[in-house]
């Protein structure tokens, strides 16, 4: 039976991802060498996602067209929601990516690249929840500085570098 992931923020080929840190000085991301981080990203997707599962890209994929050609190498059927580096033609992404959208609702969540406030949301009264990226590393909070239980941050950072199983997020979502 095939599963659903999401990922966002995959950033191939993007050298200097690898030299971003945090508040703290820490390393975005563990890798020197953007090969080596493709080489691993790569290995790590294809570890948990088969060929029939679908995957939703929460956008960011890559900043170059030599990133976009990883996506070539990876498992699944893929499904692109455009992030704000995704800036090229419809025919660049339509090549690795079975649909290409600007955000999707699945079960009570809406899938999109940047967090949407739920203000916005009012036409998709089903939406109880956001499932985005864009943060990396960080979370959207509520007024009380405490992270907010409605969105869940797909990107890499947050996901141990993997696309996550949204069945997963659902049950982090609804059980906090």
């Amino acid at each position: 039976m095939s599963k659903i992931f999401v990922v966002s923020d995959t950033h191939f080929s993007h050298k200097n991802i690898c030299k971003f840190v945090k508040e703290d000085g820490e390393k975005l991301r563990p890798w020197d060498d953007v090969n080596e981080m493709d080489k691993d990203l790569i290995r790590f997707w294809n570890e948990v996602v088969d060929n029939n599962d679908v995957v939703y890209h929460l956008g960011d994929v890559c900043l170059s067209r030599r990133g976009l050609n990883v996506v070539r190498e990876l498992n699944g059927i893929k499904i692109l929601i455009k992030g704000n580096h995704d800036n090229f033609e419809l025919g660049y992404y339509t090549k690795y990516f079975t649909d290409v959208q600007g955000c999707m609702l699945i079960e009570d969540a809406v899938l999109t690249h940047i967090p949407v406030h739920f203000s916005q949301l009012e036409d998709w009264s089903r939406a109880k929840y956001n499932i985005h990226g864009h943060l990396h590393h960080k979370f959207v909070k509520d007024v009380n500085g405490i992270p907010d239980t409605r969105y869940f941050n797909a990107s890499l950072e947050n996901i141990n570098f993997r696309p996550i199983d949204i069945d997963e997020v659902f049950a982090k979502m609804r059980n906090k």
